[in-house]
């Protein structure tokens, strides 16, 4: 499927072009549009629910901070990550939400929880499951999930050093190995 980057996409022409390419190709539409005083969110407002249209608020003038979202979104392993140092507001949600928008399609996000255990974070034993099936069964952890997509780690600043060591050994090897609670995944 085809992707098609468009900047300005709210506005009045820019609208009637997402409209014409959303009912006359298969592609997906990313909309690049800072929502300025030009910008009519009515003038899409029927397209709010397509999963081809994707709106990225942001300010296309600020070149670096596209360019690394968008080479992040497309090497995130090869690239190592991107360490992003600002308040949460809207410039933040803007990088992130044109980050996510240079995505592959179903390309795994996930948010790394403060404080999250081991056992969220690595994958161990599902109790519930196990309980269920008369027999160990294993439970993803977010890193096993987020695998080929991103994790979000909000405040990495404050996350357990062993958590954060963690974190770093899977990017290492490049796998989430789990072998404790009798289960080895």
């Amino acid at each position: 499927m085809a992707c098609i980057l468009l900047t300005g996409g709210y506005g009045f022409i820019g609208s009637a072009v997402v409209r014409h390419l959303l009912a006359t190709t298969d592609a997906v539409i990313v909309n690049i549009d800072a929502m300025t005083y030009a910008a009519s969110p009515a003038s899409l407002a029927t397209q709010a629910a397509n999963p081809r249209h994707i709106h990225i608020r942001a300010d296309i003038c600020d070149a670096e901070a596209m360019r690394a979202a968008l080479l992040l979104a497309v090497d995130p392993i090869g690239l190592g990550g991107a360490v992003l140092r600002g308040a949460p507001g809207p410039v933040r949600d803007s990088w992130l939400g044109l980050l996510r928008g240079g995505l592959p399609a179903g390309a795994p996000w996930r948010r790394l929880p403060l404080g999250v255990p081991d056992s969220r974070l690595l994958g161990g034993l599902d109790l519930a499951a196990t309980l269920a099936a008369g027999h160990p069964v294993a439970e993803r952890g977010v890193l096993a999930e987020a695998d080929g997509g991103i994790v979000v780690a909000a405040m990495a600043e404050r996350l357990e050093p062993a958590t954060a060591a963690r974190i770093v050994a899977v990017m290492d090897r490049g796998e989430v190995a789990v072998q404790r609670d009798g289960l080895s995944a």
